[in-house]
This record gives C-alpha cells, structure tokens and sequence, in this order.
C-alpha cells in the first residue's frame, strides 16, 4: 500500500508555478503519528522561464546511499535513505516492484496547455 511502498516522483509540475520543478520522495515512517505514516523529502528549483516553454532533461540518480534530483544537469534535491532508518515500516522503501508514471498536474483555472510532451525516457543501471 501506498505510501508504505514508497514513491519517487522524479518531476512534478503544478500549473500555478510555471517556473518551478519538483522533485520528491514518499514513504511511510512509523513515528508518524498518521493511519498512514506519510513522510517525504522534496525540494524544487525555479527556472528563469515556465518549464514549458522549452524541453528538458528530468534526472534522478538512484544509488545505496542516496537520490538526487536534476534538471538539465543541475542537481537541486538530495534525499539520504539512511535519514529514514530505522524508522521505516517496510525497509527499504524503494526495492520493490514500481511503475514509471508521467503525469501533468494542471490546477483548476490555471492558464497552460493540456498537453505533456515527451521526447524520450531512459533508463539506465550500473553495472555491478
């Protein structure tokens, strides 16, 4: 169940920040005193101009001791996963089967276009 199996939103746009991308972890931490424990770690870079002006490379780099978050090649959000042991409900959070969802989140009278453009996703693991 969500958010015990965790959640890595490697971009998130909403409509009334045009210039603003996110990116964010969830998961669920039992000292949260919640039915579901949510917890997450987000942070967000403002770009000089709406991000849908123009294309750009969303990037999250995923190892044993961290994710980061890029945006055409500038990190702007780190998560450390030893900041969420031992706390945990179901450790590691992120070792489990996971689906890739590209979404647009667009507020209720925001002023941008209904349509998300993709050119290409990649998906790359180290070699061990």
């Amino acid at each position: 169940r969500w958010p015990w199996c965790g959640e890595i939103d490697i971009m998130e746009y909403v409509g009334h920040e045009p210039n603003r991308v996110w990116g964010t972890a969830h998961w669920s931490d039992k000292t949260v005193n919640t039915a579901d424990g949510h917890k997450s770690s987000g942070g967000h870079l403002d770009l000089p101009a709406p991000l849908s002006d123009d294309f750009h490379v969303y990037s999250m780099t995923w190892d044993k001791e961290k994710i980061t978050f890029s945006v055409d090649g500038r990190q702007y959000h780190e998560v450390k996963l030893a900041d969420m042991q031992p706390n945990v409900r179901d450790w590691p959070p992120f070792n489990q089967y996971h689906f890739l969802l590209l979404g647009l989140e667009a507020d209720e009278g925001a002023d941008i276009g209904r349509r998300l453009l993709v050119d290409w996703v990649r998906i790359y693991e180290r070699k061990r």
